[in-house]
């Protein structure tokens, strides 16, 4: 996954870490003027059955 410049309202700063669950970005919200982490889930992850 490539790290995206915005998830919602938070601007990317870093790659924090990844895993199998979830991959972990510190982001600034610039209008709140506070930083915290975000995270994405991996796009190539299929739906689990059932």
């Amino acid at each position: 996954m490539s790290t995206p410049a915005w998830i919602g309202s938070y601007r990317i700063e870093r790659l924090l870490g990844t895993g199998s669950f979830a991959t972990v970005w510190l982001g600034h919200d610039p209008v709140l003027g506070w930083s915290s982490r975000t995270w994405g889930w991996p796009r190539r992850s299929p739906p689990r059955p059932g």
